[in-house]
């Protein structure tokens, strides 16, 4: 998974709040995210 997120945020944070979602929410024990600064590097996600 990526997320987009503005530059100068706490990365530990947010992926923190992703993976407490996923769990709660989902059921995703385990899930791999990536988080990017703008847009993706590719400009295609």
């Amino acid at each position: 998974m990526h997320a987009d997120v503005d530059e100068g945020v706490d990365h530990n944070s947010i992926q923190d709040r992703i993976h407490g979602l996923l769990k709660d929410k989902f059921n995703i024990a385990h899930a791999t995210v990536q988080l990017e600064c703008g847009r993706c590097a590719e400009n295609n996600c």
